[in-house]
């Protein structure tokens, strides 16, 4: 009866040494982990390159309608006209006086701290319809050299960092395009940000009979990163420049003299545009991002950026679609990377739209593939 007791004793101490042993050597893999890759599955590695790709190349471009009239009929023809921060009841006919205002247009024009930011369009209304043609409103080359001046007064680069722009990359990015029709508005005109208001050349049309003139129709665009590349097309004279007043209210036209007086032109804003998309010389600068950290300039940085394992490969495509009319056909890494036959590939593929720096949208597919 006793040697049975010892022996039991004896399996016990076993089964608990055993389990000590187990949990120790559980312990140290966990620790330790030698010779362990982490395992990431396709979405999570789909998911770090999308997010990443659109965070670093994402273009959002505003585009504001404004509508203009004279107050009477005391202006004819082409005058240049400064959209000012005030607004004034039409209404008025006695003790009128102006009133700033603020809404999102105003706010543009707050933080519009660099003329690279902003462009300006002028709607034609009919094809016999021309843009202002005075000799300081059109812009002189309608396909112009992207030139900008950084901090330091060179020509290379436009914007701030990270949103950096290698001239080159925007002449390359045009490249793409199939044709300067597909890539860009027609009728931009020159413009002039000031403290007081946004200078514009104004054209103005008549009717008889006392009725209320047409209205023309400007595109003033506005951007998160550089869109406007002609320094020729800021230079608007403002000099002798017609008072443009937001109008509110109600009654007929023509408008009172003191409205008149006050505010020669009345303008409206019509409703917002909102694009969003890809900048294409954006995508291309990937290739030159480089952290200061010690990683491969492009491919290796951006890996890092977005933290995508190192032990892992990508590449983005962004092509053409068929009704897209266009050549693009852009590819990182630019180094011809490439998966093995023998790996297996993860892709994704959407669609998008890249804006130009014109704020025109262009169809193309998005391809990632990782490995």
């Amino acid at each position: 009866m006793f040697n049975n007791k010892r022996g039991i004793g004896q399996e016990i101490d076993w089964i608990i040494a055993l389990g000590l042993f187990l949990i120790t050597l559980v312990f140290m893999f966990i620790l330790f982990r030698p010779g362990l890759t982490p395992v990431y599955d396709s979405d999570t590695l789909l998911d770090i390159v999308q997010d990443g790709f659109m965070n670093d190349i994402n273009k959002r471009v505003n585009i504001v309608p404004i509508f203009l009239y004279h107050a009477n009929e005391s202006i004819v023809n082409e005058q240049v006209v400064l959209l000012t921060r005030n607004s004034i009841n039409v209404s008025c006919n006695s003790n009128c006086a102006t009133t700033p205002f603020n809404n999102r247009f105003t706010t543009y024009l707050d933080n519009l701290n660099d003329n690279l930011f902003a462009e300006s369009y002028y709607a034609v209304k009919t094809p016999t319809d021309n843009p202002p043609n005075g000799a300081n409103f059109l812009v002189s080359n309608e396909n112009p050299l992207p030139v900008c001046n950084n901090a330091t007064g060179g020509l290379t680069f436009c914007g701030s960092d990270p949103r950096q722009l290698d001239v080159s990359l925007v002449i390359a990015a045009r490249a793409q395009y199939n044709s300067h029709n597909l890539a860009e508005r027609d009728n931009q005109t020159k413009y002039r940000d000031e403290n007081n208001g946004f200078g514009i050349p104004g054209k103005f049309f008549t009717q008889a009979n006392g009725q209320m003139p047409d209205k023309t129709k400007y595109y003033l665009m506005f951007s998160d990163i550089p869109i406007n590349f002609d320094t020729d097309s800021t230079s608007l004279d403002i000099t002798g420049a017609l008072t443009a007043c937001l109008g509110s209210g109600n009654t007929t036209w023509p408008y009172d003299n003191q409205v008149a007086a006050l505010c020669p032109v009345i303008y409206d804003i019509g409703i917002e545009e909102s694009l969003e998309g890809i900048d294409l010389a954006s995508f291309m600068n990937l290739n030159n991002i480089d952290l200061g950290s010690g990683c491969t300039i492009g491919y290796g940085c951006i890996k890092e950026k977005w933290g995508f394992p190192d032990l892992k490969e990508f590449i983005i495509t962004v092509e053409a679609l068929p009704q897209g009319s266009s050549n693009v056909n852009v590819i990182f890494p630019s180094n011809n990377l490439q998966p093995p036959e023998n790996v297996q590939v993860f892709v994704r593929n959407f669609n998008s739209f890249l804006i130009t720096d014109d704020g025109v949208k262009i169809p193309v597919k998005v391809r990632i593939k990782t490995w």
